[in-house]
Formats: structure tokens, C-alpha cells, sequence
């Protein structure tokens, strides 16, 4: 039986991840094992080592607005853990083990990642499995609305509702069971996102919607604008859209979308943050959307990878299914996809040391395939 994964943005071409889905879910050990990707450190001395076992399990917290959203939480193991692989909804089975006993013998540093639109919570498996691997606990929902074979809310609501999903699974990780001894509910976390993602993460981490922006789009017949703000005005907000939690430390975004609506309003953001996108990315591109969202960044340090050899869906798990070109990050001539997740976990670790949720921070991870700009 085939599957099929759309990711789409908004007002830009389709493209899908397509992988078949048989009484076995795709087995991704030998394919994609974190242990043969190259090593994209000048500097591994000052790295940090994976330690653990990466494990994940399924569960549902509470959402905004009375909804139920389904969660994945990745987290560290012991190396020994006696467990057998976790199946992805029936459909992928990566390197986490199922339900296994986590090693928080000290409280954990926490990311909450958000997916792409008409996404799943598990799309970038490979990227949140190995953070496990270095100990992180990582939470990801489905956007309820959103996602893979789901129903399909308005933008406009999505835009609104989005960032508290975000916020929400990461509060629904203090009542887990599993995660006893986990948790420093004063340390804070990172919000990490793909694609309409990126805009989550943004928002969560403090960028803001500036009213006088909705409005004027609104009159000039942006109808997600005037969605929005009928929404907000029901809720009682007549001025900017300001949903970020101040317990954030830091935002990663992969390729992110600016949701036509986000302006000046990512210069609100106060944390550190990274952007990784490709160069070629035709769907969020890099000189019309990605960089002059990170030319406003304002805190520092804040840092742009660009990779020459990247596209839209070289941050998903599995980009040869995907129905696009090579420019989305796909084909035999973009990077491999197993260098651009390493690369992407050793910047994501750099920003953890920025923001001290690790306790030192290690260089930006150099390579050929990246191009570094940082302030």
C-alpha cells in the first residue's frame, strides 16, 4: 500500500515525500546510520560526544483549545537498554528504541521541534534521533489540522494556533511519567522548525505579528490576514500577535517560511538563533525570504548556514521519496542527506552552548557543504 507525505507551503509549488508502507515499516539502519556520516568538525576535541541510546515514545497532551495533540518525545537511554526499534506509525522504523528506560541521572536539555506544513511529528527523525544521542530530550506535535491524512484547518487559524502547539508540548512534558528526573523547569528550552516550522519556532521564541502589518494586509485582501485577525479580535487582541514564551533560550530554523505575514516581526526575537537553508531552495528561497528574515535578527549571536548542496526537504528523513527536483535537496547531486543532518546537529549543539543549556559551547561545524555567516 502506498503512502503518501505531502509537505506544502503556501502559495508555492507541491511537493510530497511518497514511501511505501508494507506489513514491515522501512527499516533505516543501514541507510542512514549516524555512525557513517561524516565527521563535519575541524575542532572535535571541543565537541560534544553522543553518550546514549537514542528512544522515543508516542503519547497525547493537552493542546490549545480543548485539543488532543499527539506528541513524539525522543530522549537518551542507556547504551544497553534492552528494547526493540520504535515503528513511526506503522510506517518507518529508525534507530530509537521503543519505551526504554531513560538515563536522567541529571535533568536533560529539551528542544521542542516543530514539523513542516501537512507534515507529521516525526519527519526529521534522523536529526531528532541523534540530538537524543547526545542527550536531549526533544519534543515534537502533530499540528493538529496540519498534518498527513488529517483534517485541514485554515491558514489563518494554523498561523495563530501553531505557536501555542509548540508551547504546549513542551508544557505536557512535566507530566510524563517517563521523564521523571528529566526536567529543570527553570532551564528553558530551544525551539527548533522546518518550513512553516520555522515560522513556529520564530513565533514561539518571541518574533511577533505586528498588528498594523495584518491590518493593512487584511485591507489589501490578504484573506489569512483578515482570518487572523477576526481571531484575534474574538480573543481579545487588537494589537500585535505576541504568542512567545519567554522561557525559550534559543531558535533553529531549517528552511523557514515566513508565512507572508511575519515582516519586521523576526527583530523581536531576543535569543540566540540559527538559520540552515539551502541554497537553491525554491520553495522558501534563500535572497527573497530566508535571509532578509535573518537579517533582522537583532540578538546575538545569530548565525546563517547556506548549504550549496541543499534544499527544501534535505531536512526531513527521507528526501529520495520525495516528489521534487534537485533543487528541493533531492537527487544524486545534492548532499548526502546523512552530512546535512550531522551538520545540522553539531550547529544545533553550538546554539545549545550559546543559550547554556549546555554547559560550553563548541565551534559551528565546518565543511565544504556549508557556508558560514554569523554575527
Amino acid at each position: 500500500m502506498r503512502h503518501v507525505l505531502p509537505l506544502l507551503l503556501f502559495g508555492c509549488t507541491e511537493g510530497e515525500i511518497l514511501f511505501e508502507a508494507s506489513s514491515e515499516p522501512t527499516d533505516l539502519a543501514d541507510t542512514n546510520d549516524p555512525d557513517n556520516a561524516t565527521d563535519a568538525t575541524s575542532e572535535p576535541e571541543a565537541t560534544p560526544q553522543p553518550r546514549f541510546a537514542p528512544a522515543t515514545l508516542h503519547t497525547t497532551v493537552p493542546g490549545p483549545g480543548g485539543l488532543v495533540l499527539p506528541i513524539q518525545v525522543w530522549y537518551p537511554a542507556q547504551e544497553n537498554a534492552a528494547s526493540s526499534l520504535h515503528s513511526y506509525d506503522g510506517l518507518v522504523r529508525g534507530h530509537a528504541l521503543d519505551n526504554a528506560p531513560a538515563a536522567c541521572d541529571e535533568p536533560r536539555p529539551v528542544i521542542a521541534f516543530s514539523h513542516g506544513n501537512l507534515g507529521v511529528r516525526w519527519q526529521s527523525l534522523t536529526i531528532t534521533e541523534e540530538l537524543a544521542r547526545y542527550g536531549f530530550i526533544v519534543v515534537s506535535p502533530d499540528h493538529v489540522g496540519n498534518t498527513l491524512g488529517g483534517p485541514a484547518f485554515a491558514l489563518s487559524v494554523l498561523v495563530q494556533r501553531r505557536p501555542y502547539d509548540l508551547i504546549q508540548a513542551y508544557n505536557g512534558l512535566f507530566n510524563l511519567p517517563a521523564l521523571s528526573g528529566c526536567l529543570d523547569p527553570d532551564a528553558g528550552y530551544l525551539t527548533v522548525g522546518h518550513s512553516f516550522g520555522g515560522y513556529t519556532a520564530l513565533m514561539a521564541a518571541g518574533a511577533t505579528l505586528p498588528g498594523e502589518a495584518i491590518d493593512e494586509l487584511c485591507r489589501a485582501g490578504n484573506s489569512t490576514a483578515c482570518g487572523l485577525r477576526a481571531q484575534l479580535t474574538a480573543l481579545g487582541v487588537e494589537g500585535d500577535f505576541e504568542p512567545g514564551d519567554a522561557r525559550v533560550r534559543g531558535v533553529a530554523v531549517l528552511a523557514p517560511w515566513d508565512a507572508t505575514l511575519l515582516g519586521e516581526g523576526a527583530q523581536d526575537v531576543r535569543v540566540p538563533s540559527l538559520y540552515l537553508t539551502g541554497a537553491g531552495d525554491p520553495i522558501t528561497p534563500l535572497d527573497t525570504m530566508v535571509r532578509p528574515l535573518w537579517d533582522q535578527m537583532g540578538a546575538t549571536p545569530t548565525s546563517l548556514g547556506v548549504l550549496p548542496g541543499g534544499g527544501h526537504f534535505s531536512f526531513v528523513y527521507d528526501c529520495e521519496a520525495v516528489g521534487g527536483s534537485v533543487a528541493d535537496g533531492c537527487g544524486p547531486n545534492a548532499t548526502p542527506l546523512p552530512l546535512i543532518h550531522d551538520l545540522t546537529v553539531q550547529a544545533v549543539l553550538t546554539l545549545a552552548g550559546q543559550t547554556g543549556l549546555l554547559p560550553a559551547e563548541s565551534p559551528l561545524p565546518r565543511a565544504d557543504e556549508i557556508d558560514w555567516h554569523t554575527r
